[in-house]
């Protein structure tokens, strides 16, 4: 069926603090020798395509790929390694002995996931406590492939009637006051609010679902995340 039409009324832009929180891990691919740690994460999971790694040393230390368990989560051509006690914080050190001359673009020999976030220089950094409306790759998320979930909570004198968005075309999930307002595969991302918006407080989730073009060429895909939001009536 088609889309039903965006509507023509009045819209406010919302005017809201959002934090962000990866629904599971963010990731990264290792495409070169060395890994810049800032701020240790807790979880660090490796994902080594072993088609066509034959042999990883992280900081000097060998990883054994042969009892490594296939990668149920990812890609079952893949190992995943649990990787947090190898990393430091600093410069990391990766060895990798593969005979392809240099990455494919679209099979990573090495993906890292875990609770972090990535600067600009491609540090691994703490996750950021704020986060503004955007393309959530600028904030910290440059290769993250899941579902990112942004919350706040508002007051509203008057509840309005409906919420639009812009994701960049992704699909989106809104929660207002703990009930589902509906999911949106294709725009016009717009949500009916009536009987789940109310005057006073209340919160509202948004879950937007990135793909994996993210994590295999980051430069070239398009801006993801919630990057505006407006309310109508």
């Amino acid at each position: 069926p088609s889309p039903p039409a965006a509507s023509t009324g009045p819209r406010a832009r919302l005017e809201a603090d959002w934090t962000f929180e990866p629904v599971g891990l963010n990731s990264i691919r290792i495409d070169g020798p060395s890994l810049v740690i800032q701020d240790l994460p807790s979880t660090a999971e490796l994902s080594v395509q072993v088609q066509l790694v034959k042999s990883l040393r992280i900081n000097g230390k060998p990883v054994d790929l042969t009892a490594a368990p296939a990668d149920t989560q990812f890609d079952l051509s893949y190992r995943r390694v649990n990787v947090a006690k190898l990393l430091r914080v600093g410069e990391n050190k990766i060895e990798v002995r593969t005979d392809e001359p240099k990455p494919l673009p679209f099979l990573p020999a090495l993906i890292l996931w875990g609770n972090f976030a990535v600067d600009a220089k491609r540090r691994l950094i703490a996750s950021p406590k704020t986060f503004a409306l955007g393309d959530w790759r600028l904030q910290g998320y440059p290769c993250f492939c899941g579902v990112g979930r942004y919350r706040t909570a508002v007051q509203w004198p008057k509840a309005p009637s409906r919420l639009a968005l812009n994701t960049g075309g992704y699909p989106a999930r809104v929660v207002v006051n703990g009930r589902e307002c509906g999911r949106r595969p294709w725009g016009p991302f717009e949500f009916d609010l009536r009987g789940t918006a109310r005057p006073g407080n209340n919160e509202i989730v948004v879950e937007v679902a990135g793909t994996i073009g993210h994590l295999f060429v980051p430069s070239a895909a398009p801006a993801v995340g919630l990057l505006d939001a407006w309310l109508i009536g």
